[in-house]
């Protein structure tokens, strides 16, 4: 059985421990809806378990955070398994990535501002979520332009990199990719580094090392995007 490849280390990861559990669904004819449901709830539950920070609730936290993830992969494999793609499904996934991504960055920064009782909590999680929601709209805009323009963005200027002699501009290019595609703030990055940092009870560097990244993904998105949109 073999799942769609994965360019980001973190997805990739995840992308190993879904199989069995894809298997396992897949045996029990469970519905592509029914999994990303499944999953939604448990990125929901993780969210109120961080708010109720204690040892137990940190230790499953950090499962339920990994089942989310994990189960994140699984639906579209089954749904693309089946032949079963659908709008709605294509919906339910975005909407339930996008609303346990903020509640757990929400989450995190309401835990830390309750433990330390220091407003910089407050101050760096609601930044942490503006930075994201930048992301995710840049993200959005790229994939629009792109498409209008038939453009297969990351290929055509790696191919090009590939076919020139070596210089500082295809050094920076390959550069700016590999960080781009495994050190930037994408879904199973920010799941992965979030729930370590939950587990640890360490929400406040969690929140600052999670800004850091977030801060340096703009930074790249659009340095990067402008080679692209540029060529």
């Amino acid at each position: 059985m073999r799942q769609k490849s994965r360019d980001n280390f973190f997805e990739a990861v995840y992308d190993k421990l879904s199989m069995p559990l894809a298997a396992f669904f897949i045996k029990r004819n469970f519905t592509p809806n029914q999994i990303t449901i499944l999953s939604g709830l448990f990125g929901i539950a993780t969210c109120f378990l961080i708010a109720f920070n204690s040892k137990n609730n940190r230790l499953l936290a950090f499962i339920f955070i990994q089942l989310f993830a994990t189960l994140d992969l699984v639906d579209g494999f089954l749904a693309r398994k089946k032949g079963i793609t659908s709008k709605f499904g294509q919906w339910l996934d975005i909407f339930f990535d996008k609303l346990i991504e903020v509640s757990l960055l929400a989450s995190i920064a309401y835990t830390s501002y309750v433990k330390h009782e220091n407003i910089d909590s407050i101050i760096i999680g609601s930044t942490l979520i503006i930075f994201h929601l930048l992301i995710q709209y840049l993200m959005i805009i790229n994939q629009l332009h792109f498409q209008k323009e038939k453009k297969n963005t990351s290929s055509k200027i790696l191919q090009k990199a590939r076919n020139k002699a070596f210089s500082p501009r295809s050094l920076i290019i390959n550069i700016i990719r590999f960080i781009e595609l495994h050190l930037t703030l994408k879904h199973s990055t920010l799941l992965l580094v979030s729930s370590f940092f939950v587990l640890t009870n360490q929400h406040f560097i969690g929140l600052c090392a999670l800004l850091v990244i977030s801060f340096y993904t703009l930074l790249l998105m659009c340095f990067y995007n402008f080679f692209l949109i540029k060529d």
